[in-house]
């Protein structure tokens, strides 16, 4: 049952709250930052660089229309990798100019890893297929 505790869905049913004894974080990190600017002006910049470039590539794939199965999966991995961008550069670059930590925002954090999880691991089966 304690796996259950540590998912989403337990998040979304329990009116996200996340479960307290998983997720709990000492008083003492509450308080600190941790700020890193040049790292997180790093993540951010090759995000939003690399989201740019990914955007005409995905309007060119949907106007196509064309219906071959590579195209679609070449779409679905591209809306993956976006996904995937987003949480591990945009956000991590946001969170490391701010300093925050997972102790600051943990729903926020615990949702954002979750789709980042979610779309990296469907990448990696479109990937197979």
């Amino acid at each position: 049952m304690a796996n259950l505790q540590m998912t989403l869905f337990y998040a979304v049913t329990h009116s996200f709250q996340l479960f307290p004894e998983t997720y709990e974080c000492p008083e003492e990190l509450k308080q600190k930052r941790f700020k890193r600017p040049i790292l997180g002006a790093y993540f951010l910049a090759s995000g939003v660089i690399l989201i740019a470039l990914y955007i005409p590539c995905i309007i060119v794939i949907i106007r196509t229309k064309c219906r071959v199965a590579a195209f679609q999966l070449m779409l679905i991995l591209a809306i993956l990798d976006v996904l995937s961008l987003f949480v591990n550069s945009v956000t991590t670059g946001i969170f490391d100019l701010l300093g925050a930590s997972f102790c600051h925002y943990p729903l926020f954090t615990f949702i954002v890893g979750s789709i980042g999880l979610a779309s990296w691991m469907s990448g990696c089966v479109a990937c197979i297929l």
